[in-house]
């Protein structure tokens, strides 16, 4: 093991046996230390939940070569949480989370496990990114590892202020237009939920669904990846507070 390389501690959303981890992971493996923390199942759509009345167990795995890996039957915030403050690993340089089928780009960083990885890394006062790809169905990783290479490479030489998280999205099909910073977009998830014809109390109902992209005034990362770009967003968890409403209305009086 070479100490001198750069630590990752490496989740995702997808399960310890997800083939974008795998991918990752292969991309990863010969720059840098790798540490493996992920969920036994899939926890797509669990965003910053943690698991609270219910007993979580870590277990070590051997599914990759030479490289440390647990398995968590809890949430992704789950795994960041007791990789860190558990002291199953120690502080990475730097959280990565992915890579996610599926895109996160727009509103969907608000209901992603993915990207809640990556937020609870940064509560922890630890640099995050996450990865994710616009294509759900048999996403094609290959061309994106060499750009993610890239980008923790970059990361780790210039770090994100703190407080702030790094989510990059991939287009769906190679080859790439190029690279964008850019803000958010507008893109949410639609819900759809699928209701039985005659709904009867206690009856299973989904909650199936479909990305919807609403008009864009200014250029966003849901325009520009559908446009063929691959898009990077910092985004701003460390301090949330609408500081701007709060200087407009500290010294408003309400009355009860």
């Amino acid at each position: 093991m070479d100490l001198k390389k750069p630590h990752l501690l490496l989740t995702n959303d997808d399960g310890i046996e997800a083939e974008g981890l795998k991918a990752l992971i292969d991309a990863l493996r010969d720059r840098f230390r790798l540490t493996v923390i992920a969920p036994v199942l899939e926890k797509s759509g669990s965003a910053m939940s943690m698991t609270l009345r219910e007993p979580l167990y870590v277990k070590k795995v051997h599914l990759f070569e030479e490289i440390e890996a647990y398995s968590v039957t809890g949430t992704p915030t789950d795994c960041i949480k007791l990789g860190i403050g558990g002291g199953i690993a120690e502080k990475p340089d730097l959280i990565v989370s992915g890579i996610n089928p599926g895109t996160n780009a727009g509103r969907n960083i608000l209901y992603s496990g993915t990207v809640g990885a990556a937020i609870q890394g940064v509560l922890a006062g630890i640099q995050s990114v996450a990865f994710s790809m616009r294509s759900f169905t048999d996403p094609n990783y290959s061309p994106a590892l060499s750009t993610v290479v890239a980008i923790i490479t970059y990361l780790i030489a210039h770090p994100l202020p703190e407080g702030t998280l790094l989510n990059v999205n991939f287009p769906s099909l190679a080859p790439y237009k190029g690279l964008k910073w850019t803000r958010q977009g507008r893109g949410v998830w639609k819900e759809a939920p699928h209701t039985p014809h005659d709904l009867k109390s206690g009856e299973a109902m989904y909650m199936l669904g479909h990305q919807e992209y609403l008009p864009e005034e200014e250029d966003g990362d849901t325009q520009w990846l559908s446009q063929g770009y691959i898009t990077l967003v910092p985004v701003k968890v460390g301090q949330m507070t609408d500081h701007s409403l709060l200087e407009e209305r500290k010294n408003v009086r309400i009355i009860t």
